[in-house]
């Protein structure tokens, strides 16, 4: 397949509605203002068949995998890219579909994490108050930003975690987006990565440092994001988590956060 920069939206839009039928299989979630985005910023690319449509988002690590499906029996040739990461969407109570991901694995890809999606609302979430030795603010200035990046990106994998590139360092101080972890003596501690997405608050990156794990670090940055996002009693919150951290799952359990009955499983071709 031959894959190409995508320089106009009206062209994409069309290559969507040609591909996106009634029982085609897809992972593509955009909004058409972040397609659009994406578009002008020249990090979009294309490649299609006679049958499948696939787009990739380019990342600073790889690039992110969308699939238009609809002829699971049309191999595609992906010749010698790399580093390419994909997410396939589904209900937690069901199992992963299999065809779709042994389809893909026989284009090269290979299965890494799940996880699950959680929400809370505010007035049944379980706030601890405070833990000692732990104090949590916004990030002052960007050297905080760019240690707390750092964090995020050395502890999740650079392919499926999504990577904070420096680009968006400043955006995220501006924004408030970024809290700090620090001891009573101002040693760095961990990092949390909010977002806010009509009206909902979300948890994008959570990382505590190695040699302060086991000391309420995680509770108390998740309590003073469950705080900040406050309005009212109503407030919800969202987040993913890996199945496989059994400490975090444990944690956002007793918070009071549910499952939403929603999971992904990503693929990765490296």
């Amino acid at each position: 397949m031959k894959i190409d920069k995508v320089y106009l939206l009206d062209k994409i839009k069309e290559l969507i509605g040609r591909y996106y039928r009634r029982d085609t299989i897809s992972n593509f979630y955009m909004r058409e203002q972040e397609l659009e985005s994406l578009v002008n910023d020249g990090l979009l690319a294309e490649a299609h068949s006679s049958e499948n449509l696939l787009l990739f988002m380019e990342k600073e690590k790889g690039a992110r995998v969308y699939f238009f499906l609809n002829n699971l029996s049309e191999e595609l040739d992906l010749g010698n890219t790399h580093n390419l990461v994909m997410e396939i969407l589904f209900k937690s109570d069901l199992s992963v579909p299999d065809d779709v991901v042994r389809y893909w694995e026989r284009q090269g890809f290979s299965r890494n994490l799940v996880r699950d999606q959680y929400s809370g609302v505010y007035r049944d979430l379980v706030l601890r108050g405070g833990v000692k030795g732990v104090n949590v603010e916004w990030a002052v200035d960007l050297s905080e930003v760019r240690c707390a990046c750092e964090l995020f990106n050395g502890t999740f994998d650079e392919l499926s975690g999504d990577y904070v590139p420096s680009g968006e360092f400043e955006g995220l101080l501006h924004g408030k987006q970024i809290l700090i972890a620090r001891s009573n003596e101002g040693t760095f501690l961990g990092a949390l990565h909010l977002t806010r997405d009509r009206s909902v608050s979300w948890l994008s990156h959570i990382a505590v440092c190695p040699e302060a794990r086991g000391r309420g670090v995680g509770t108390a940055l998740v309590d003073e994001f469950i705080e900040r996002g406050k309005e009212n009693d109503r407030s919800r919150y969202m987040l993913w988590v890996q199945r496989q951290n059994v400490a975090a799952v444990r944690m956002y359990h007793a918070k009071g956060f549910v499952p939403t009955n929603k999971s992904t499983l990503s693929l990765i071709k490296k």
